[in-house]
């Protein structure tokens, strides 16, 4: 008995002692920096090494489980290690893997001509424009005539136009530098292309290629946005093509209602039934992806006591269901005046009749 309690306490301490991981969001970085957190509940040692076993970050000590970074200074492809130590009795090491990836170049020598890739995309959206940044370094003692184009294609098919057409033509003077901007805006579906970046100086032509991936922009679309008075029932449907950590916020201030839903990818149906008070009733349509407001409605929804039917407002560019419509157009009001018009034209005419009773009395 007395060693069936020694081994459970053994347990409990080892797995208190040793409450120790290591958590990133994902185990790919593209062009950016590796975040990770340490989760443990003691003081723990934590650093960065390549697969060679050099370290690439200084060993450092923490308490938390704050997100910690680190930016990579490598090749355009490398394989880190990030470590802890004394997480449990043992002291025993724990690593995970990650990937770094980027497009940037380091400098490439052209005689005399430096030139280096300071900003090349590793994802793009298409249809949607991305710039290339260049930087030149002329250590010639002369001036150098520099062409720079670029281009996205895949097999032998160009789809950002034709394949000069952003070229840039500049004069470097010696012992100067300068740096060039090139856009190019791709029309194609979802998937892996090339870009291919042409330098030419002194009738010498070079060519660099990068690998590009395409992706289509997500986008949030609403469908449809009603309320039946009928049923207090407000239904919406939104369709959300590629968001993440996106919400919709229901809120009508009069009743003290508001609800937030978190949004699927695809299509997301909504129904909610909301009281209405007599008279304005206000109702916020808002939607939110990480913090920022992507969209906001308001509709106003009218009820009045004294219909047996009560009927909605049309407000900006949102027509609701109506039973009984608001506004009157000119038609409308020429039926109003209708019956005073026939009395006029009545009197008119009976005129000289009522003249000529007049005068027989």
């Amino acid at each position: 008995m007395k060693f069936t309690l020694y081994l459970l306490f053994s347990l409990i301490l080892v797995s208190s002692v040793s409450a120790c991981s290591i958590y990133t969001e994902k185990q790919i970085f593209l062009n950016e920096k590796i975040r990770f957190k340490i989760k443990t509940n003691k003081l723990t040692e934590y650093w960065v090494e390549d697969l060679n076993g050099n370290i690439v970050k200084n060993k450092r000590n923490t308490s938390n489980s704050n997100w910690k970074t680190f930016t990579p200074k490598s090749d355009p492809i490398k394989t880190y290690k990030i470590k802890t130590s004394s997480c449990n009795i043992s002291k025993s090491t724990i690593e995970k893997l990650v990937v770094y990836i980027t497009n940037s170049t380091s400098n490439t020598k052209k005689k005399g001509l430096d030139y280096y890739l300071r900003y090349v995309p590793f994802e793009i959206y298409s249809r949607q424009e991305f710039p290339i940044l260049i930087d030149f370094i002329n250590k010639y003692n002369k001036s150098v005539e520099i062409s720079v184009w670029s281009y996205v294609y895949r097999s032998s098919k160009c789809y950002s136009g034709d394949r000069k057409q952003n070229m840039q033509n500049i004069t470097l003077k010696q012992k100067s530098s300068q740096s060039i901007e090139l856009k190019n805006t791709v029309n194609a579906k979802p998937g892996n292309y090339s870009l291919r970046i042409g330098i030419r100086t002194n009738n010498q032509t070079e060519f660099i290629k990068k690998h590009l991936l395409v992706k289509t922009k997500p986008y949030l679309d609403l469908c449809y946005l009603r309320f039946d008075q009928m049923k207090n029932n407000l239904a919406i449907c939104i369709l959300n093509k590629g968001y993440d950590n996106t919400t919709l916020i229901i809120e009508s201030p009069l009743e003290h209602y508001k609800e937030t839903i978190y949004l699927q990818k695809g299509e997301n149906l909504i129904d909610k039934n909301i009281k209405l008070q007599e008279g304005k009733n206000p109702i916020f349509v808002q939607l939110v992806n990480n913090g920022k407001f992507i969209l906001i409605k308001e509709i106003i929804v009218n009820k009045k006591s004294k219909d047996k039917r009560p009927f909605n407002l049309v407000n900006g560019d949102i027509v609701l269901n109506n039973s009984k419509t608001v506004f009157k157009g000119s038609n409308q009001k020429s039926i109003n005046y209708l019956p005073w018009l026939i009395l006029f034209l009545s009197l008119i005419i009976n005129y000289r009749n009522f003249l000529n009773i007049f005068e027989n009395n």
